[in-house]
C-alpha cells in the first residue's frame, strides 16, 4: 500500500476515534450537566418552600435576672409606638430585668436626650423603638462607646 493510502487510513481512522471520543463525552458532559440541573433546582426549591417546623436553635443562655432595661418610644401617645413599648417592657419583667420606658414624644431632641440619659445611668441595653438612629446616632455613639447594647 502506497504511503498516502497509509496516511490516508490513518488519518481516517484518528478522525474516527477522535469523533468517537468526542461524542462520548459530550453525553458525559450532558448527563453531568442535567444532573448538575437538578441538584440545583432542589436546592432552589428547598430555598423558596416554606419551612413546616422550626430548624433553628432549640435552647439558649439563660437570661441574667437584675439587667436594667432602657425602652425608648418615637411616641407613647400613639398605638404603634406604645404597643411595642408593652410588648417590650413585658418580656423584660419575665426575664427578671427591670425595664424602663422613656417618651420620646415624636422629638427627635426629646429621643436624643433619652438615649443620653440612659447612657448616663449605666443601663445594660437600650431598645429604641420606631426612632430613626441616624437622627440620634449622637447618643447611638454614646451607648456604642460605653458598651451599652443598642437595639
Amino acid at each position: 500500500m502506497p504511503i498516502g493510502k497509509r496516511l490516508l487510513a490513518i488519518a481516517a481512522l484518528f478522525g474516527l476515534s477522535l469523533a468517537l471520543a468526542c461524542s462520548q463525552v459530550g453525553v458525559a458532559y450532558s448527563q453531568d450537566a442535567a444532573a448538575a440541573v437538578a441538584v440545583a433546582q432542589k436546592a432552589a426549591e428547598a430555598a423558596l418552600s416554606s419551612p413546616s417546623q422550626w430548624e433553628g436553635p432549640t435552647t439558649g443562655p439563660k437570661p441574667i435576672p437584675g439587667k436594667r432595661l432602657a425602652i425608648i418610644t418615637c411616641a407613647l401617645l400613639t398605638e404603634g409606638c406604645n404597643r411595642p413599648a408593652r410588648a417590650a417592657t413585658e418580656a423584660a419583667k419575665k426575664i427578671g430585668w427591670v425595664p424602663t420606658v422613656f417618651d420620646g414624644q415624636a422629638d427627635t431632641g426629646k429621643q436624643l436626650a433619652a438615649i443620653n440619659a440612659a447612657v448616663d445611668g449605666k443601663y445594660d441595653a437600650i431598645v429604641m423603638i420606631l426612632i430613626d438612629p441616624i437622627q440620634v446616632n449622637e447618643g447611638v455613639k454614646r451607648a456604642i462607646a460605653a458598651k451599652i447594647p443598642v437595639v
